[in-house]
């Protein structure tokens, strides 16, 4: 709570009031909010009884002593009009500027032990700067209107100290949900920085538009330039607000138009041809059925050579969207590439009755035993939450009561309980939402899924260091292609966070759909070559030039990256093999083994 004394300033609130003047004077707009804001009550309208009032406004009954007048609080409270500026007024002489008001948020209040303090919410900008000033009208107690008018005269005298004006540049993040015990009431609670002593009270918006005015208050804090608001993965009501230089952020895309053009250099071209160890890929088309059939004998069974030919045409070329199923069941390990053609099928069905078996786990629990079932309740609401969230431009899901939806839902709640080591991670929603692009039956996509989650989910085990080790080894790579640019970020204390999207999502939301489905042909090639780390090591060392010579925070460098969607070309399989190749045969092999080490999670 700010103490009076850090709050120098005094400020006039211009009120708009029918059939009034403008009142200046901060005195007399507690005295005439006092008188208009209570109705009189005439005594002779009161039933008295043992000293005992009831105050037909509010049915409540109140104990007095001979009242020759009771005030009672209006049930409503009358709509402030501001004339859209705020008059400061420095107890120092200043020449500052004014505030320049761009929003004002009504029915704001603040909750002490005994009442409210109800008062407006202004969004305001002076210097570059923004605020959010809360200015305080009015003590409120709804209980007893009685009380609130001795409440106005005894603590009159610490009104200032409610006062709050809140630089944005100083939050780290806020708080803003729906109240529990009424849907009539938003939270927002603002969290400052770390190095700033700072604590803020819980302001709450009321009345039936609350919703309307949190929503509204969301909205135009998104549209301020210089802050990235991020709602927070694992806690949803919490945001996080990332400070960027727009300025600096724009200045450096405009050296970023073409940085690709080197991609298609033909010494780059020789040297991926000249890393390749088997033969030459440059007449090589994508996988087809056709071509699938001359990898197999007569009875479905692929060789070692065959499955590796296959395994190097679908990571160089991809496939043919008709056969784009079989072969990544193939690389990724469903299937035994020496397993006949009626061995797969008979292998199906079995794969088929065990995912039903381990979906009845979820499906047929009772309701009392859900209810004493912490992770079935908070698995299935948060699943409920991304599904209803996933892809919404995608017509696959535009009824969210339709089929499509419940086969996602059902995928990533049966593999929640398959796997309750990792359980169920936001994001997991976006990987099996475009497998459900490749594959046609609900039991092969989870089992699609259950594998490509084999790989991934250091990135969503919580426990322990998991993500953070996993996430350094992009780091180890960077030092090997870029060790000006890693040395950078050690520097200035960035970790590896910000490549979490890309390794954790594959590249989802980076890239249209065709183009990811093609980056993914690659990186299920060869699961075990984690091509994801030497795409993005490849994507970041692009801009190492601008992000060393323009000093980007994290803060920055996370904003500058979000700028990249859908500006990444699809070629970029090909560097990232390059560098893959080059790490393998020249890097370090203690930082070798550091990237490909396997996690031990029975340790945690």
């Amino acid at each position: 709570m700010k103490k009076q004394n850090q709050l120098s300033r005094l400020r006039t609130i211009q009120l708009i009031e029918s059939d009034t003047d403008n009142i200046s004077d901060n005195n007399t707009v507690k005295e005439k909010e006092t008188i208009e804001n209570y109705e009189i009550i005439d005594p002779s309208k009161m039933q008295t009884s043992n000293k005992q009032i009831l105050l037909p406004l509010t049915n409540k009954t109140i104990t007095v002593q001979n009242p020759l007048k009771i005030m009672s609080k209006t049930e409503t409270t009358p709509p402030i009009s501001r004339t859209g500026t705020i008059e400061l007024k420095e107890s120092i002489e200043s020449n500052e500027e004014d505030f320049e008001d761009i929003e004002t948020f009504y029915d704001c209040y603040i909750k002490l032990d005994i009442c409210l303090i109800y008062g407006v919410m202004v969004l305001c900008k002076k210097r570059g700067n923004y605020y959010l000033n809360y200015i305080p009208i009015q003590f409120v107690n709804k209980e007893v209107g009685l009380l609130n008018i001795l409440i106005n005269k005894t603590m009159t005298n610490n009104f200032d100290s409610y006062k709050y004006s809140i630089c944005l540049t100083n939050l780290s993040s806020f708080y803003l949900y729906e109240s529990y015990d009424s849907n009539e009431i938003y939270n927002f609670k603002p969290i400052s920085k770390e190095d700033i002593p700072e604590i803020y009270p819980n302001f709450e918006f009321h009345g039936k538009y609350a919703k309307t005015t949190a929503n509204h208050l969301m909205e135009e804090l998104k549209k301020i330039d210089s802050l990235k608001i991020v709602q927070d993965n694992k806690n949803d009501i919490n945001f996080i607000i990332f400070h960027i230089n727009l300025e600096r952020v724009r200045t450096c895309l405009l050296g970023t138009i073409s940085p690709w053009e080197r991609m298609s250099r033909p010494d780059l071209i020789r040297q991926r041809s000249s890393l390749v160890l088997t033969k030459h890929i440059e007449g090589m088309n994508a996988l087809s059925k056709k071509t699938l059939k001359t990898f197999m004998d007569s009875d479905g069974r692929i060789s070692e050579e065959n499955m590796d030919s296959l395994r190097r045409t679908v990571y160089y070329r991809g496939c043919e969207p008709d056969i784009r199923e079989f072969a990544w069941l193939l690389c990724i390990g469903y299937y035994n590439y020496r397993s006949t053609t009626k061995e797969r099928n008979e292998f199906n069905e079995k794969k088929k009755a065990d995912y039903e078996k381990i979906k009845k786990i979820w499906q047929e629990a009772l309701p009392e035993q859900i209810e004493n079932w912490k992770f079935y309740t908070s698995t299935n609401s948060q699943i409920d939450k991304d599904v209803r969230r996933t892809d919404r431009n995608d017509s696959k899901f535009v009824d969210l009561e339709g089929k499509n939806c419940k086969i996602l839902k059902n995928v990533l709640m049966t593999y929640s309980f398959f796997n309750m080591r990792v359980g169920y991670g936001q994001g997991m929603n976006d990987i099996c939402a475009l497998l459900m692009d490749i594959c046609h039956e609900e039991s092969t996509l989870f089992w699609m899924f259950k594998y490509v989650m084999d790989f991934l989910q250091p990135f969503y085990f919580c426990k322990g260091d998991i993500i953070m080790k996993a996430l350094r080894k992009n780091g180890s790579i960077l030092r090997f292609v870029c060790p000006q640019l890693a040395d950078y970020f050690e520097q200035a204390n960035i970790d590896y966070f910000f490549c979490y999207k890309w390794n954790a999502l594959l590249f989802k939301r980076f890239f249209i759909n065709e183009d990811l489905i093609r980056i993914w042909d690659s990186i299920f090639a060869f699961p075990e070559r984690h091509l994801y780390y030497f795409i993005s090591m490849c994507i970041i060392k692009e801009y190492s030039d601008i992000i060393i010579s323009k000093q980007f925070s994290l803060d920055e460098l996370f904003i500058f990256i979000q700028s990249l969607t859908n500006k990444i070309p699809v070629d970029i399989i090909f560097d990232a093999d390059v560098l893959y190749q080059e790490f393998l045969k020249t890097a370090d092999p203690l930082n070798v083994q550091f990237v490909y080490e396997k996690f031990n999670y029975k340790q945690i």
